[in-house]
């Protein structure tokens, strides 16, 4: 069994971790992962690949602005259904650059909500001195084989709200997100988060500083931790761990289960997926 992840329109400077856990996933767990990037997507073409987990790499500070077609195109694929994850890293909602009179302002903030984050927030981002370390007391599969506190060799920077510089204030709450998202994980002052958001649909996680970012190297830490995101995701919500069992348990018999209408969503949405994969299922017989 594989996890299939997206990565949309990423920084460049994500490129190397993206092909290095599509090659080497076996070095970090046991899930295989089929990682394709794409500058160049449609809902259309989302839904024939029907990826597990989307990724939006820092792509506002790739730069990259999302186009209306591509926008609705993420939000209609990732509302429709079940078991649709999505991870953002950094700069993924906004960012600008260039002289104040010539200045470019690439803003995806539309997405903000998927990631529990109001759209509205006013966004910048921030240097970080020294490493960028965070601290959870979680004893979750997202710190497998990871030393803690997470100390990241990606991108000394944070996507921080404007006003504040940080996303937890004085009193230990969120600042700009929406009611129900939860905090994995942050930095001793707040500036760095890692955020969770769920619904019966879809769950979503937001790394603000990027940890793909040049960081193939050294403990390979950031790659174990990016593996584990996308683990924690499939892995995290109900029907998707359903979907994933019963695909394995589906594989280990000569003939396809029939007849799933009046099922669970879970196994409506399997029976969805088998028909549109039958041609690429093998289902082997018990000897």
């Amino acid at each position: 069994m594989t996890i299939k992840v997206v990565v949309l329109h990423p920084h460049t400077g994500g490129n190397k971790m993206w092909e290095h856990l599509k090659t080497n996933w076996k070095l970090y767990g046991d899930m295989g992962l089929v990682i394709t990037v794409f500058r160049n997507f449609s809902y259309e073409m989302l839904e024939i690949i029907q990826p597990d987990v989307i990724i939006l790499g820092d792509c506002a500070g790739a730069p990259y602005q999302f186009t209306e077609q591509e926008f609705e195109s993420i939000e209609m694929y990732m509302n429709e259904g079940i078991n649709k994850h999505i991870i953002g890293t950094y700069a993924t909602f906004y960012h600008q650059e260039g002289p104040f009179n010539r200045l470019h302002i690439y803003d995806n903030r539309r997405l903000c909500t998927l990631f529990g984050i109001e759209q509205r927030l006013i966004l910048t981002t921030r240097r970080i001195d020294g490493e960028i370390t965070y601290i959870s007391s979680d004893k979750t599969i997202l710190w497998k084989n990871i030393p803690l506190p997470y100390k990241s060799n990606g991108y000394t920077s944070s996507q921080v709200p404007l006003h504040e510089l940080k996303w937890v204030d004085e009193t230990g709450n969120l600042i700009g997100c929406m009611q129900g998202t939860k905090i994995l994980a942050q930095s001793e002052n707040g500036d760095c988060v890692i955020l969770e958001r769920k619904t019966e649909r879809m769950s979503s996680l937001f790394i603000s500083h990027m940890p793909e970012y040049e960081s193939v190297k050294k403990d390979f830490v950031d790659c174990q931790f990016l593996y584990n995101c996308i683990l924690y995701l499939v892995q995290h919500n109900y029907h998707s761990s359903l979907t994933l069992i019963c695909l394995n348990e589906i594989n280990k018999h000569s003939v396809p289960i029939k007849g799933l209408n009046g099922l669970p969503p879970p196994l409506i949405e399997l029976k969805k997926k088998l028909e549109r994969n039958k041609k690429n299922i093998t289902y082997q017989s018990n000897p």
